[in-house]
């Protein structure tokens, strides 16, 4: 294997997608590819300071939701001229946790956002991602939000940045997220390919499905 892949790890609260990112990071680097793992928002250091104000909203002091549509845009093309498309001309597997789906799907279905400055955005992305020659994936982890959110109740110790607004959201919330997530074939670029994977499988097996889908 040697052409560029762009992975991205999309999911509800509790889908274990950042789990399943960090462990596909860790199983080629100890096979010697060359990979980076990066997160949204974020990914770069403009880009961070961004997830910071985006992070410290408050549940009574929250931007509208095309506010926060325009924040994480402004930090997701930082991070692609940053990080991604760097390493991607470098021959690189990027794996990332968060792209735009979730923007889809939190952002737009659940916080009832505008779809066309969307479009018009994800248009951009679309657009700057097309300059490199690489193949762009996204994994879907699929699972029932009750079944997530139990997850996340039942964390030992909770790593910092993993608990905020969403996760204390009304369950309606989440429905609707689960919702955005599975119209995405409807709004995302043929440009990127999706998977749906069973996120209530063992980690062990989900990881295997990934890779066999992705061929790494």
């Amino acid at each position: 294997m040697n052409k560029a892949q762009f992975v991205a790890f999309e999911g509800g609260e509790g889908a274990g997608k950042s789990t399943a990112a960090t462990a596909l990071y860790d199983a080629l680097i100890s096979e010697g590819v060359a990979a980076v793992w990066t997160r949204e928002p974020g990914g770069s250091p403009q880009a961070e300071k961004i997830r910071e104000l985006f992070k410290s909203q408050q549940p009574q002091e929250r931007f509208t939701a095309d506010s926060e549509l325009l924040l994480v845009y402004a930090a997701r093309i930082q991070h692609i001229q940053d990080t991604i498309l760097p390493a991607l001309q470098a021959g690189k597997v990027v794996i990332c946790d968060r792209f735009e789906i979730s923007s889809l799907a939190y952002q737009i279905y659940a916080n009832n956002g505008d779809l066309k400055l969307f479009d018009m955005l994800h248009g951009l992305v679309v657009k700057n991602l097309k300059a490199v020659s690489a193949t762009f994936s996204y994994i879907y982890f699929d699972i029932d939000p009750e079944v997530g959110l139990e997850r996340i109740k039942k964390r030992q110790a909770p790593a910092v940045d993993t608990k905020d607004l969403y996760d204390t959201a009304p369950m309606d919330f989440h429905n609707r997220v689960r919702k955005g997530m599975e119209e995405a074939r409807k709004h995302i670029d043929p440009l990127f390919t999706i998977h749906t994977i069973d996120a209530t499988q063992d980690p062990g097996e989900v990881l295997k499905n990934i890779r066999t889908v992705l061929d790494l």
